[in-house]
């Protein structure tokens, strides 16, 4: 019987034509000022880019901060020289060094439709989707901060400009209200994204199973898990969160033009489909994330107690059993071994043991970094009073004729020299234990895919006809281009 149903949806992929994005939607940007970083709008102009290339029929509809406003609602950020011009000795002692080199500016995406605020955006998405008929593609991109809620009663958030937000429940909403035969899709890349899953379900009670045309989507990790990102910093090569890779696999690039570790092509047909981009980011991704595309999130669902006591053949055209493998052959060439269940049990608590001594260290320096602070400031207010009254006449008028001495003494006293190199071997910590937090998410991955290969294969053997049509549909749909 399953190979009836392959043989209906290879049908319906073959005689239905492509379809392309009729409406897109990217929203983005952070809930406030100092929380909507330079990372979230360079993305947007990114993707809006290559949405353009790539769909420039489509009625493109964007959604960012303030809007048209004219005042700041991007915040960047560049190092501050270690020098007394840019104030970084009193930043550093007043513990506001980190932030020093942070700026705000108006954002710079051209052509916003309105501001991100929950009340426009929901007003927006209903109107557009009302208007989709059968035969009809939405895709909405959303770029920007989630917040975690209580999952089954459709809780996690898209955190949108002026502190408003919309939850999976509202969303579920929205989409639920489209005429059947409209296919709406999603990549969302915030934090907690997988509790979005229920966008695909047409009732409102989560885990019906029940959907209402073709819903499909992309989540960056799943519903109980921060995402990587977001960053102030302009510079892009740092960038490492979910769209960076799942949308350098649709514009066939790098961002900054290199070429990609694989082609993400992999039926070899010329186009890179959204459920391609999603693999490339699971082969290729160096970050913290764990993506799921509605489909594995499906299998993860699904997975009955009874199917590790079956023998599940590995099927050959299993994408996560070939990816598993060249994510295993990396490791292998960093000298992990990563072969057997216990080797990698072994390699994860290597990592655990060096990422806890490197939180140790954290903490030594960070006693001495506040021991030295508290030295050097309990001096600086007791000849300086006017710094402890910041925003006043005093403290602009010291600023002005005291600024020079304050740093000048700053810099002479004895516990200087050891603050800053504390300061910024905290950082450099703080770099070292991300880097050891990516190295385990490798693992995780390598063993999702493990899971997922088995899962995959699972349904197809033991799945019943409902089932596997539910996860084919899903599939179709994730596997269309733009």
């Amino acid at each position: 019987m399953y190979q009836v149903w392959r043989v209906l949806f290879l049908f319906l992929v073959v005689v239905a034509s492509v379809r392309g994005a009729d409406d897109v939607w990217l929203v983005g940007g952070g809930y406030d000022v100092r929380n909507s970083e330079a990372e979230i709008e360079q993305n947007v102009l990114w993707i809006r880019r290559i949405l353009q290339g790539q769909v420039p029929s489509a009625r493109l509809h964007i959604y960012f901060t303030d809007g048209d406003d004219p005042w700041p609602d991007v915040k960047v950020w560049r190092p501050a020289p270690d020098s007394t011009a840019s104030m970084q000795p009193l930043a550093r002692v007043f513990d506001t060094y980190y932030l020093n080199g942070e700026s705000f500016r108006n954002h710079q995406v051209p052509d916003v439709e309105g501001k991100s605020t929950a009340d426009v955006v929901s007003r927006g998405l209903s109107r557009d989707i009302s208007q989709l008929r059968a035969g009809d593609d939405g895709l909405l991109i959303y770029l920007g901060h989630g917040s975690e809620g209580e999952v089954k009663q459709g809780g996690n958030r898209l955190d949108l400009w002026g502190n408003s937000e919309l939850t999976a429940s509202d969303l579920q909403a929205l989409f639920a209200a489209a005429e059947p035969g409209v296919r709406l899709r999603f990549v969302l890349t915030q934090c907690y994204a997988g509790g979005f899953y229920r966008l695909v379900e047409a009732s409102s009670a989560a885990g019906s199973g029940n959907t209402r045309g073709e819903r499909c989507g992309f989540m960056a990790v799943p519903a109980d898990e921060p995402a990587e990102g977001c960053t102030a910093a302009m510079d892009n090569g740092d960038y490492r969160g979910y769209s960076t890779y799942f949308f350098a696999a649709l514009q066939g690039r790098n961002r900054d033009g290199s070429p990609l570790l694989v082609v993400p092509d992999r039926n070899g047909d010329g186009r890179v489909t959204l459920l391609e981009a999603h693999l490339y980011a699971l082969r290729a991704a160096r970050s913290t994330d764990l993506p799921l595309a509605t489909s594995e999130q499906f299998l993860l669902r699904w997975s009955p107690w009874y199917l590790p006591l079956l023998r599940v053949n590995n099927e050959s055209d299993n994408a996560y059993r070939q990816i598993a493998g060249q994510l295993a052959d990396d490791l292998e060439q960093e000298d992990v071994s990563v072969s057997g269940a216990s080797a990698r049990r072994s390699y994860r608590k290597q990592l655990e043991r060096d990422m806890h001594r490197l939180d140790v260290e954290q903490q030594r320096l960070q006693a001495s970094i506040a021991d030295a602070r508290s030295r050097i400031r309990a001096l600086i207010e007791m000849r300086w009073p006017e710094t402890l009254v910041a925003h006043t006449q005093a403290y602009r008028e010291f600023l002005q004729h005291k600024l020079g001495n304050v740093q000048a003494f700053i810099l002479s006293h004895p516990d200087y020299a050891q603050l800053k190199s504390d300061q910024d071997a905290y950082w450099v910590l703080d770099g070292q234990i991300l880097e050891q937090e990516r190295r385990l998410r490798q693992v995780d991955r390598l063993e999702h895919l493990q899971a997922l290969a088995r899962l995959r294969d699972g349904l197809r053997q033991y799945g019943s006809e409902t089932a596997r049509a539910a996860y084919e549909q899903l599939r179709h749909c994730e596997d269309q281009p733009l």
